[in-house]
């Protein structure tokens, strides 16, 4: 049974062009990874929502699994943030949906 997640990264100060760099870089090797059926990065807007400025301190990403265990296989198996820093204090929560 197909199985989606929704997580929410809050990057620290000073990580914003990392941040959105990742919306270019990370698409091709989400593609390759076991189990994801669908991906979807999200941007997010700043002061009252979205509108024309963004949030460079907030991004979302949604994933469709093909089930639980391929999920959990990746977040088992991902950091958030780029490997020699520590750019995302906050990495979720992942939210379980049927």
């Amino acid at each position: 049974m197909p199985h989606t997640t929704l997580t929410v990264f809050t990057l620290k100060p000073g990580n914003q062009r990392w941040g959105l760099a990742q919306m270019g870089t990370s698409p091709g090797p989400l593609q390759r990874v076991p189990g994801l059926r669908f991906f979807k990065l999200l941007g997010s807007g700043a002061h009252n929502g979205f509108g024309f400025w963004p949030n460079l301190n907030r991004y979302g990403f949604m994933g469709v699994w093909d089930d639980a265990a391929a999920a959990l296989a990746f977040l088992h198996s991902t950091r958030c943030g780029p490997p020699t820093s520590s750019a995302v204090p906050k990495c979720g929560p992942w939210s379980w949906l049927p």
